[in-house]
């Protein structure tokens, strides 16, 4: 059965529905609860680096004309940290992901430098 047939099958209960799922179909490990480590080697999950938490959960309201209601949606923060880089995604179950930012802490360099034609 495809993944959206799950979906539609579940309604709007969101809690059970990732039961119903394979993890195959998943690209992010569930429950999501803060706190969680994914993602890597054991040592980079206790060091907290090259992995991904989830730093924080929130009630989520989307507030955009059309978007689909999702009754008791939750948005969860996602980081990645590792010594050159940052990133922090949201995601909210059975919405996706709804925010993204990334930060490079290398310094950029001027690599060629020529006229516009």
């Amino acid at each position: 059965m495809p993944l959206f047939e799950k979906l539609k099958k579940a309604g709007s209960d969101w809690s059970t529905c990732y039961q119903k799922l394979e993890q195959a179909e998943l690209f992010l490990p569930v429950p999501l609860v803060a706190e969680k480590r994914f993602g890597s080697t054991l040592g980079n999950l206790i060091s907290g680096r090259y992995s991904h938490m989830v730093e924080a959960s929130s009630p989520f309201d989307l507030g955009v004309k059309g978007a689909p209601k999702i009754d008791g949606a939750r948005s969860f923060d996602i980081s990645n940290l590792s010594n050159p880089e940052n990133s922090e995604i949201g995601f909210v179950p059975g919405l996706g992901i709804t925010s993204y930012y990334y930060h490079h802490n290398g310094t950029v360099h001027l690599v060629e430098f020529g006229n516009a034609k």
